[in-house]
């Protein structure tokens, strides 16, 4: 079997939809969660398509939306997990909170931002060290070290090829979810950026902050 791309945005409410989910996880289903950047906001369900036939009626993703997909969040504590819940009507003002964590959310107000690939924990100890700088740790893709920063000074340390993605002006990437489906579209392709919580660990004056908790 293949794993297919389905939304229920058309036929079920959010209650039904949130039943889908929890039953998925009961089940041990493996299944992702995207959300689409542009109107009407669905959301979708990638998951292997022998799946299928449980949710009775569903809409298989239209060709060439997959570009505009952000994959969902996960919550790290419970209040989280009320955060998440989905709405009822999404819209372009509320579907940010189910895709973006809270660093690509300020990047939208920020001079500055980088999304760059590194070698070790030990580039990032010398590099926030020797400039008392904060840099969030976004996890591994594509075989990369991917790391975050909203300071400029950082790219002394970062050979040029290894920056993925630069906001070097206060009028770029101003919608939500821009910065990160341009991220997708020309470096990650068909991985994405995946695993996102709210927020991210990361390391400052050269000591690292891991997530309090992970809920699973």
């Amino acid at each position: 079997m293949a794993n297919i791309l389905i939304s229920f945005d058309e036929s079920y409410d959010q209650v039904q939809y949130n039943s889908f989910i929890a039953n998925l996880k009961t089940n041990k289903v493996e299944f992702k969660e995207f959300v689409s950047t542009r109107a009407p906001y669905y959301f979708y369900v990638e998951v292997d398509s022998k799946y299928t036939p449980v949710f009775l009626k569903y809409k298989v993703a239209p060709k060439g939306i997959y570009r505009y997909l952000l994959e969902r969040v996960k919550p790290l504590q419970n209040n989280e997990q009320m955060l998440l819940t989905r709405r009822l009507s999404d819209s372009a003002i509320n579907f940010e909170k189910f895709v973006s964590p809270n660093i690509f959310i300020d990047l939208k107000s920020a001079d500055y931002a980088v999304v760059f690939r590194y070698r070790n924990k030990d580039q990032l100890i010398e590099m926030t060290k020797d400039l008392g700088i904060k840099v969030f740790v976004l996890g591994k893709h594509r075989e990369w070290n991917l790391a975050f920063s909203f300071n400029k000074f950082i790219r002394s340390y970062v050979y040029n090829d290894w920056v993925l993605l630069e906001k070097n002006s206060p009028t770029l990437f101003k919608n939500p979810g821009e910065f990160e489906e341009e991220l997708n579209y020309k470096h990650l392709i068909k991985v994405k950026l995946t695993n996102k919580t709210i927020d991210y660990p990361y390391y400052e004056n050269g000591k690292y902050y891991p997530l309090k908790r992970i809920i699973t």
